[in-house]
């Protein structure tokens, strides 16, 4: 009888000690999953602020906002299995600022062509006008 009831102590001594444990798991993701989304979100504000100082004309900024847009897209999918607000907004934020880094980079594509091509036509005007007088 003794042995039978040592036996039942230590399964609910064992059952105990694992729902304790398994209750500090989800704290644990829980605790992770707020950090991240504060995470995200100023990832996700930083990527728009850096696509915007490009704009303002510091060059290459748009890659840093670009890199943290990735940064919050990626981690932010993760809060919509949780639906954590912060992580969410942070997730839209880091789009916005991928198209906006996105939108930059056609644009220098765009402007170093033409800057090419107007350089181009400078020649050939010179070159004309040398040959003409």
């Amino acid at each position: 009888m003794l042995k039978y009831s040592n036996t039942t102590r230590v399964t609910q001594q064992l059952s105990n000690e694992k729902n304790i444990s398994s209750q500090i798991a989800v704290d644990y993701k829980e605790q992770i999953t707020k950090d991240s989304s504060v995470a995200v979100f100023i990832c996700g504000l930083a990527s728009i602020f850096f696509c915007l100082l490009n704009y303002i004309a510091v060059p290459f900024m748009h890659l840093i906002g670009l890199g943290f847009g990735i940064f919050s897209v990626v981690k932010g999918a993760y809060a919509f299995k949780y639906k954590n607000v912060k992580a969410i907004i942070g997730f839209i934020l880091g789009i916005i600022g991928i198209v906006l880094a996105i939108v930059a980079i056609i644009i220098g594509v765009i402007a170093g062509m033409y800057e090419a091509i107007l350089k181009d036509q400078l020649k050939n005007q010179d070159l004309i006008h040398f040959l003409i007088h």
